[in-house]
């Protein structure tokens, strides 16, 4: 500690002196002059700025009024060049017209003298060419104003730029003079003493303590030698008491993670034997099915050709499945998925088919009923006579109850699922028409009986 804070004293020194140093060529570098001639020389040119202000105000109202004058002038030769113009054409048409007698007063008069006086009018004009000789004088005095604008313009521009070069000399001296009086606040010295006498003692003062912090640092390095050599000892010996608990704790960590690995083979071994089992079980509910499954497909007989069908096993992302599998039993060509073979007609014939074998192979539950939402929908007539046939055996050991749309359907069902044993009955119930309160429904109940039922 004690060396460390020599060090930190040490390094403060150094910095000190290094910025004496740079503090030292700052004051030499801002070193204020004399203003005098520069705020002499801005206030001439400020003056100058004033004066060309001024006489190009004066010189753009006299250049407007001369432009005023030479458009007044312009405007007025127009129009006399325009009389002008008019007049030849009145005495080409005179002469065309000239005779013994005037054209418009039908007077008597001399023809040659007319003569001549139209042929100059004609050719010359009326007048004189004064008109001309004004535009001219008005156009030239409109050019000596605009150039005299000009030049005031260009003086204002010089003023201008000479008094931005003095002004920008004045603010670069008050700088200079505002850093002087900041570095002397920062290194507290006198405004009233010479600069690089206080630098040198303040260097001298710097110097000096910087030796006798040297001094003491030699004094105390071989008394720090001997803190550092026993806080190694005591380091030493918290590392090895540190080695210990961290030993003990490994060895901990070592068996527990024995019993862990140990504990996740027997979780496998579980799992892989559950996983066996089940697949076992599956096997065998579905080989126990299997014959009803037939029985059931070979009574609805939904294609030509694919006269078997089975139930395989499958594992799709972690999940089981079951999936049907048609057979041609005379090629033995197997489809894995009926929906690319079978037509909507028969995929929905092989499904009512598996359901019913799910629900009668499978062992009986305390419900002992199926519920079928129009299972006949897209049949053609032969796959719904067969699947009619199929149910109608159903009713023995199942209560049905089966939704239709198609009302032809419901007369068939009627017919074909009608009760033969006394004390049974069929319940029909008729959605007649539908409002905000709910459905309208008649009931009807048939008893059982062999003769012919006529649905009305």
């Amino acid at each position: 500690l004690l060396a460390s804070s020599l060090s930190q004293v040490q390094s403060r020194l150094l910095n000190a002196l290094s910025q004496l140093d740079v503090l030292g060529d700052a004051l030499t570098a801002a070193h204020p002059e004399d203003q005098g001639p520069w705020e002499h020389r801005a206030e001439i040119d400020r003056l100058r700025v004033h004066r060309s202000t001024t006489a190009l105000e004066r010189a753009e109202a006299e250049a407007a009024r001369a432009d005023a004058v030479a458009a007044e002038a312009r405007s007025w030769a127009r129009a006399m060049d325009l009389r002008q113009q008019q007049m030849a054409q009145l005495a080409e048409l005179a002469l065309e017209l000239l005779g013994s007698n005037c054209p418009v007063c039908n007077q008597s008069i001399d023809a040659k003298t007319v003569a001549d006086h139209l042929n100059r009018v004609r050719s010359l004009g009326i007048g004189d060419s004064g008109h001309t000789n004004s535009l001219a004088a008005a156009l030239n005095a409109a050019s000596t104003a605009r150039a005299e604008r000009d030049r005031c313009v260009a003086d204002l521009q010089s003023a201008r730029a000479e008094m931005k070069i003095s002004e920008e000399a004045l603010q670069q001296e008050a700088i200079r003079r505002e850093t002087r009086e900041r570095l002397l606040n920062e290194l507290n010295f006198r405004h009233d003493t010479d600069v690089d006498e206080q630098i040198r003692r303040r260097r001298s003062e710097v110097q000096v303590q910087l030796e006798e912090v040297q001094a003491l640092r030699a004094a105390g390095s071989g008394f720090t030698e001997q803190i550092q050599l026993e806080g190694m000892r005591k380091r030493l010996d918290a590392s090895q008491r540190q080695l210990a608990e961290l030993t003990s704790v490994l060895t901990v960590r070592r068996n527990r993670l024995q019993s862990d690995q140990r504990t996740a083979r027997l979780a496998t071994d579980v799992a892989t034997s559950l996983k066996s089992a089940s697949d076992d079980l599956v096997s065998r509910r579905l080989d126990e099915i299997q014959p009803l499954l037939d029985h059931l497909y070979a009574a609805v007989d939904p294609h030509p050709t694919f006269k078997s069908v089975r139930l395989a096993t499958r594992v799709h992302y972690g999940h089981p499945r079951l999936d049907p599998v048609v057979t041609d039993d005379d090629t033995g060509i197997e489809v894995k998925d009926p929906s690319l073979t079978l037509s909507t007609s028969q995929s929905n014939a092989l499904a009512v088919v598996i359901f019913l074998a799910f629900s009668l192979g499978l062992a009986p539950t305390s419900l002992n009923t199926l519920l079928l939402d129009d299972p006949l929908q897209n049949l053609d007539d032969v796959h719904l006579l067969g699947l009619v046939d199929v149910l109608r055996h159903v009713r023995s050991r199942r209560q049905l109850v089966v939704t239709a749309h198609d009302r032809s359907f419901a007369r068939l069902l009627a017919r074909k699922l009608r009760a033969t044993v006394s004390g049974e009955a069929v319940l029909v119930h008729d959605i007649e028409s539908w409002a905000r309160s709910g459905p309208r429904i008649r009931t009807s109940r048939i008893p059982a009986s062999d003769s012919p039922f006529l649905f009305s």
